[in-house]
């Protein structure tokens, strides 16, 4: 087991303690992060490899709501629609560039959480963050992890990289999203199904 992993049972997510309405965890705020995570956001040419991936693959509904959590500039939330021809009501939420914290009041049929969890610098946080997109999900969680390099990293821009294999991957997988049938749809990309 790798020595960042972190056992579910560490961590409450329970929010009723809180009679905030708006109240979300700490570690989703931009300004609690140690590096500056928005500065991994790419501006693709096309639909995100782990989408397409995914598109292609039987794992998915074949309609309904579609949350890109983490999706940066916001990209591929457009032209998913364009490709799948609006079978999705597709949303996307970022905590920096479009933190619409309203869109996480609700669930989704599919939740996708691309090249994500490498940027999150603190071990508990990313145990969090998938679960908390799990929960967020009723049909499936589309994640997606680089894996090509190994150990984890400063970048020269001052953000973070960490980098999982397989079976690391999977292990996340399986613990944070309890109950899920898990499928490989490419490297470091994965369907969990509810």
């Amino acid at each position: 087991m790798p020595e960042d992993f972190i056992q579910p049972s560490l961590f409450d997510l329970d929010k009723s303690d809180n009679d905030e309405e708006d109240y979300y965890p700490d570690w989703l705020y931009p300004d609690n992060w140690k590096t500056p995570r928005w500065k991994t956001a790419i501006k693709r040419q096309q639909l995100s490899l782990p989408l397409r991936n995914a598109l292609s693959s039987s794992f998915l509904p074949r309609s309904g709501s579609w949350l890109d959590f983490g999706s940066g500039h916001g990209l591929d939330m457009p032209r998913l629609c364009d490709r799948t021809s609006g079978r999705y009501e597709v949303h996307d939420f970022d905590p920096h560039y479009c933190p619409k914290f309203s869109k996480l009041k609700n669930t989704y049929s599919i939740v996708s959480l691309v090249y994500v969890l490498n940027v999150v610098e603190e071990p508990v946080e990313r145990c969090k963050l998938l679960r908390f997109t799990w929960d967020l999900c009723t049909e499936a969680l589309v994640v997606a992890v680089r894996c090509d390099g190994a150990g984890q990293q400063l970048t020269k821009i001052g953000t973070f990289q960490k980098y999982y294999d397989r079976d690391e991957f999977l292990d996340l997988l399986i613990a944070y999203c309890p109950g899920a049938r898990i499928f490989g749809i490419g490297a470091g990309h994965a369907i969990a199904c509810k």
